[in-house]
């Protein structure tokens, strides 16, 4: 058995660029602290994990608010064992994050004149991630393993903006429910099959269906009203079409894998590949309603000032990929190199078609009192394209 403690604590005010000009909303400070209990047998390992993390405050530079408080908190728990007829890997978990933003302490007034005000957009958000995961692997004859396994997942989200005040205006006098009781969840079941032929080659088969359920509950704007003196909200128009509508969505995604690979030196390795990912809309990506430039551009994960709404409608993404590997090694003069190329072109249009190059060369003997000399460069071409 085996237990440890862990705990931590960062804080940095904001910093001064090269010019020695202050960064503003480039301040932070994290509490974290953590717990884990081990219990290991003679095949067979159970580990849980407990943590939590207060954020009592954090700038974000390309964001119109920042985080003026977070708590989070985390339990997983994992089973590894060993068994005559295989391995067993099984997990749980449950996360909780309750955060609020708003303007920050440095953030840019808006109003110059007497009194000096800043930005107020309240946002109250929490997210509750829980699911499990059941991971097998069986081998069968000499040469081949089976992998089986099931996943859920969970994702439910409240996301509300709080009024500023009681008086009429674009952001008063109702809560703004920007995503009401968001639900997001994920059923998957996935088998592969990896096959060693012979010395030189070996195959590796997946496939993995997932099925998306998602929903989310009626919303509501600042106000009933479509305009706020000379300013056009559309709160009530947008939130009206929106609850109108049926809110529940399924997908059914297929994922497929296949690879083979060639030794056919000792210092010679080839991969051929084909792989098919797909992935639903999150929660944001669906049920985001909101035009009004101010209330959409709140939704934004990228920090790129635009803003973005939701589409009841949109289909999940699929991406599919060729990919070529060559890896290869050799000593020339007491050094070991290696070169490593990986092609993935895309089959999609609008994806990225890339290529990797790695090559690294190292002196066989340590340095004295010192690690091998190590130099190792990298080249990486990517090509956006289009069909």
């Amino acid at each position: 058995m085996d237990r440890r403690t862990t705990g931590s604590i960062d804080h940095a005010n904001d910093y001064k660029d090269a010019h020695g000009k202050t960064v503003t909303s480039s301040y932070y400070e994290s509490r974290n602290i953590g717990a884990t209990l081990a219990v290991k047998g003679d095949r067979s390992l159970l580990t849980l994990k407990a943590g939590h993390q207060f954020i009592p405050a954090q700038g974000f530079v390309n964001q119109w608010m920042d985080m003026v408080e977070n708590n989070a908190s985390l339990f997983n728990l994992r089973y590894k064992s060993d068994y005559d007829w295989g391995k067993l890997d099984a997990m749980a978990y449950w996360q909780n994050t309750y955060h609020k933003m708003n303007s920050g302490e440095d953030k840019l007034p808006i109003n110059l004149k007497i009194p000096v005000t800043t930005p107020d957009m309240p946002m109250v958000t929490r997210g509750i991630n829980t699911g499990y995961s059941l991971k097998t692997d069986i081998p069968f004859t000499e040469k081949n393993i089976l992998r089986i396994g099931n996943e859920f997942h969970r994702f439910s989200l409240n996301d509300s903006w709080p009024p500023i005040s009681a008086t009429l205006g674009t952001m008063v006098p109702d809560t703004f429910l920007n995503i009401n009781d968001g639900r997001r969840d994920r059923y998957a079941f996935f088998a592969e099959w990896e096959s060693r032929w012979n010395k030189q080659v070996t195959t590796i088969f997946g496939v993995r269906n997932e099925q998306v359920r998602m929903y989310a509950g009626d919303v509501m704007g600042y106000n009933g009203q479509n305009t706020a003196g000379i300013t056009t909200t559309n709160y009530k128009r947008d939130a009206e079409a929106f609850n109108a509508e049926d809110h529940a969505r399924n997908d059914s995604n297929w994922d497929l894998t296949s690879l083979v690979r060639f030794e056919l030196t000792p210092t010679g390795t080839y991969e051929v590949g084909y792989a098919r990912k797909t992935r639903s809309p999150n929660l944001y990506e669906r049920y985001a309603w909101s035009t009004m430039w101010m209330t959409s551009g709140m939704v934004n994960w990228f920090g790129d000032g635009n803003g973005y709404v939701g589409n009841l409608n949109l289909r999940p993404q699929a991406m599919r990929w060729l990919i070529f590997v060559l890896h290869t090694s050799g000593k020339i003069c007491g050094l070991i190199w290696a070169l490593r190329i990986c092609s993935t072109p895309s089959i999609i249009s609008r994806l990225e078609e890339s290529t990797m190059i790695t090559f690294w060369i190292a002196n066989c003997c340590p340095v004295p009192k010192g690690p091998p000399i190590l130099s190792r460069w990298l080249v990486r071409v990517v090509r956006s394209i289009s069909v």
